[in-house]
């Protein structure tokens, strides 16, 4: 196997150019996460770092994250006061600058521990 590259006085622009652009691929958006039960945790994850949501009252949430525009994914993870099996849901609603608003239910007989692809 031969390996060859360009000119490294060529391609040094290019990473440098590469790195800027990572950081402006960030999106800002507020979330508003609605609960059929008390939660013990609640984290969402969207990019750079975990979120931990803000409590509004015992079963809404709300606050503001960057998403990563690259992968366009929201990881969420809920643990329930009460982990008594049963019927349990999580509603995300997502409001990004310069996008329609997204709206998604996740549900499950126990803890949520899911993950959404954005449209944008």
């Amino acid at each position: 196997m031969r390996l060859t590259t360009g000119n490294p006085a060529v391609s040094a622009p290019e990473v440098v150019a590469n790195d800027e652009s990572e950081e402006s691929d960030l999106i800002s958006a507020r979330y508003f996460l609605t609960v059929s039960a008390e939660a013990e945790e609640v984290i969402l994850n969207a990019g750079p770092s975990d979120v931990s949501a803000v409590k509004i009252s015992d079963n809404e949430y709300q606050g503001s994250f960057q998403i990563d525009a690259d992968t366009g994914l929201i990881d969420v993870s809920i643990r329930w006061q009460d982990d008594t099996a049963g019927h349990y849901f999580a509603k995300l609603v997502i409001e990004a600058e310069g996008r329609k608003t997204f709206t998604h239910v996740f549900d499950s007989r126990g803890a949520i521990e899911d993950f959404v692809e954005l449209p944008f």
